[in-house]
């Protein structure tokens, strides 16, 4: 029963992920991190963006299998593929008025929400990460710094890996993205967390 709890997070993590990813998208104000360092790769290297990101992620579970295998499970395989294919099903029925700033904006501040909120979720069931999640995570365990902090400290990472690749495409979503996503993710883990001690203190 915990297992497939577990899956169903992780399910709809992957989907507001990919669902705020696709707003922030539609919006054109800005992307996730992650997004602004690889279309600076692409500056470099003529690939697409999908086949970038699944290298990124390779690269990232690649690093955990050598130094930290607990962030490896059917959790980073799910996100890892349902990111990219969540947000091609639905940035294919998104439309947006960009000539209206406040719909703009709504659809940005919405999309790094449910962004963040979908990566908190998915990362909660502990089935495994991708990603930066991934490298979040094994940074976290191996020192003292908090997940808030360490995922600002990537995230502004890969804005400054962008830029000096010669992506200048930033916005306003992805300095809320440098912003909230630890925020968010440290702050559903810690909801999770303070539920099962309230369960175990019940049960007893």
């Amino acid at each position: 029963m915990t297992l497939k709890i577990n899956l169903l997070k992780v399910l709809l993590g992957t989907l507001l992920s990919a669902f705020g990813l696709s707003l922030m998208i539609t919006s054109s104000l800005g992307v996730d991190t992650l997004s602004v360092a690889l279309f600076g790769v692409m500056n470099i290297f003529p690939l697409k963006f999908g086949y970038l990101s699944l290298c990124f992620n390779l690269f990232a579970l690649m690093i955990a299998f050598l130094f930290d295998r607990r962030q490896i499970g059917i959790g980073s395989l799910i996100n890892g593929i349902g990111i990219g294919l969540g947000v091609n099903f639905f940035t294919s029925f998104f439309t947006l008025n960009t000539s209206s700033i406040i719909s703009q904006l709504v659809a940005s501040i919405s999309g790094v929400l449910l962004f963040a909120l979908g990566i908190g979720i998915y990362v909660s069931a502990q089935l495994g990460a991708a990603a930066l999640e991934c490298l979040t995570l094994m940074v976290v365990n191996s020192s003292n710094f908090s997940i808030k902090t360490v995922r600002i400290l990537i995230d502004s990472t890969m804005i400054v890996i962008g830029l000096l690749l010669g992506n200048a495409n930033l916005g306003i979503g992805t300095l809320l993205c440098v912003c909230t996503t630890g925020v968010i993710m440290e702050g559903v883990l810690k909801f999770q967390t303070r539920l099962i001690k309230n369960k175990k203190i019940d049960a007893g």
